[in-house]
């Protein structure tokens, strides 16, 4: 006899809502709710026994795919989820199982195997190791005099936290701020002076004549360098 090839499915799952309005779900039925599902193999042998209106303890005496309910070792009650076991029957105690299946309210979806699970698990476990190297390495700063240092900060301008940069990023920084003083300073005096032309022109004329009699303390004021 010849075996169907089994195909698993772990992304659909199916739903019947009119025939769950119409007929309740337990042991007695859920292999019937089942048989509508694109899960169901129209081959196996459950197929052939409700054809010739047998019982499904025939099951044991024949060969090929069949489907059984998994005992209700939870003893719910109500019960609110099935186990279904696709298996092939070789002999009255041979049996292989080749797929798993539940129904939890109602909804039927493919139970992954062990290979399934422990590989998306180890996909998940990939793909979050490489991403926490890839942000480790976003944070890794490296000087050849100093060596390695972490900076983690989520500022969108990272400041250095090697010495010698950290160093420059200070006098840099002094730098500009005397350098604003400097412009602001400037800029106050062009204002007064062009105040001073406006509203006490005769003042303008004393201060010109003040500078020009002590040139020695421009002199003095300025800096020569050693």
């Amino acid at each position: 006899m010849e075996v169907s090839a089994h195909a698993d499915d772990y992304q659909s799952s199916f739903r019947d809502i009119l025939w769950l309005q119409s007929f309740p779900l337990n042991e007695q039925t859920i292999l019937h709710y089942f048989a509508l599902s694109p899960y169901y193999d129209r081959s196996c042998n459950n197929e052939r026994l409700k054809m010739q209106r047998l019982s499904t303890d025939q099951l044991k005496n024949m060969r090929g795919i069949e489907y059984e309910v998994a005992p209700n070792t939870a003893k719910q009650l109500p019960q609110q989820i099935f186990g279904i076991r696709k298996q092939r029957r070789e002999g009255r105690t041979q049996i292989k199982l080749m797929a798993m299946y539940y129904v939890l309210e109602g909804t039927i979806y493919q139970s992954p195997n062990i290979h399934a699970m422990l590989s998306s698990r180890l996909r998940t476990c990939s793909f979050r190791v490489e991403k926490s190297f890839q942000m480790l390495a976003k944070g890794v700063r490296f000087s050849p005099t100093e060596g390695y240092a972490w900076d983690f900060s989520t500022n969108e301008k990272k400041e250095p936290v090697i010495p010698s940069e950290l160093l420059q990023l200070k006098w840099k920084q002094t730098n500009e701020r005397l350098e604003r003083k400097k412009e602001q300073s400037t800029r106050v005096d062009a204002i007064i002076v062009q105040l001073m032309k406006q509203y006490a022109p005769e003042m303008i004329g004393k201060v010109v004549d003040k500078e020009e009699k002590h040139p020695a303390m421009e002199t003095n004021n300025t800096i020569k360098p050693q």
